[in-house]
């Protein structure tokens, strides 16, 4: 809390991190304490995060398909889960695509050079 901002990521193991609730209230009282909170987070603990309203979420467009958020990996269709992931209390959202992957009315994102 003394530098204002956390990122919240997922646990390897469910062992680690209690119940997505936890990650629900943690990020609840991280923002009631003046704390910007980021969260790149899936399935339940992810549901949960948007509860607490984070600043800015990150997700994979493969976990917007898995979790039934997006009907496919068309643009129309991922802009649409965004929309429903601010209105769920979303503020900042960024979707990560696999390299390489570009639509007509999309940005194509790559890494530095000589990453893999």
């Amino acid at each position: 809390m003394t530098h204002g901002r956390v990122l919240l990521s997922g646990p390897q193991d469910d062992r680690v991190v209690p119940a997505p609730t936890f990650t629900r209230r943690l990020c609840t009282d991280l923002g009631a304490n003046g704390c910007l909170v980021a969260a790149d987070l899936a399935g339940e603990r992810l549901k949960a995060v948007l509860a607490s309203k984070p600043d800015l979420i990150k997700v994979s467009h493969k976990e917007l398909l898995e979790n039934g958020r997006s009907k496919s990996e068309e643009a129309a269709d991922l802009t649409k889960a965004m929309e429903a992931m601010r209105d769920d209390g979303a503020g900042t959202l960024v979707v990560s695509r696999r390299v390489g992957s570009r639509r007509r009315d999309g940005h194509r994102g790559a890494p530095p050079r000589g990453w893999r």
